[in-house]
This record gives C-alpha cells, structure tokens and sequence, in this order.
C-alpha cells in the first residue's frame, strides 16, 4: 500500500506542534494528580481509533523491534526503526504476522512487501 500526500495538505505548524506539546503535558498532569495511570486509563475508557500507517508502526511494530532488539549493534538503545539490521526486520515481521494470525482471526494476512510487488502498485497508481 502506497500513501501519497495530497498537495493542498499541509503540515502542522510549529506551534501547533508546541501546542500539541502544551495539551499533552497538562492531560498528563490532569490524569496523574488525579491517581490515573497510563494503563487505568486506557482499560477504563478504550478508545475507538482507527488504525493508520503511522501508528501500526508506531505502537505495533517499533514497539515490537524493540522488546526483540532493545540495543542495536552499536549498542545504543533502540528507539527507530532505522537502527534495525536487514535481518532483523524478518523477525520483527516474523513475531508481528504471527501475533496478528493468532489474534485477529477475521484480518487478511499481509506478506512483507517485496521490491516486485512495491514496483507493481507503483505502476498501478500511475
């Protein structure tokens, strides 16, 4: 799957961006003093959030890379996905698919993208 950017979008301003900062350290705050942690929170009142690109990988998969790989080769604790070795990423899709097969029952299986099939959707968009 290809996600192009349409050219009237824009993105967040920088002081929307300290804006978001603001609002996320005053419901943290909020939330805290009133005896709430990250897990009460959440299991008390889920949230219906769609799934996008951005945080499949954020929350599933990096999250994931780094329980299996908390330090990269350098030794530097892992915390993007441009740390991952080659090989690693099969793992991490690996653990990922499985995860995905034994819990989601009804969800279609998703092959790891080859170079041949990311050249063939290019050629199909166009």
């Amino acid at each position: 799957m290809v996600f192009i950017m349409k050219p009237d979008t824009k993105p967040r301003t920088d002081q929307q961006r300290k804006a978001i900062e603001v609002y996320c350290r005053e419901v943290a705050n909020a939330l805290n003093e009133a005896g709430y942690d990250l897990k009460a929170v959440l299991e008390a009142k889920p949230m219906e959030v769609s799934l996008t690109q951005e945080n499949v990988k954020d929350v599933i998969f990096r999250r994931l890379a780094i329980a299996l790989y908390p330090v990269d080769k350098k030794g530097e604790v892992l915390k993007s996905t441009t740390q991952l070795e080659t090989a690693w990423v099969d793992k991490v899709y690996d653990h990922m698919n499985r995860w995905l097969a034994q819990n989601f029952e009804h969800a279609e299986h998703v092959p790891f993208p080859s170079e041949e099939s990311m050249m063939y959707e290019a050629r199909q968009i166009k």
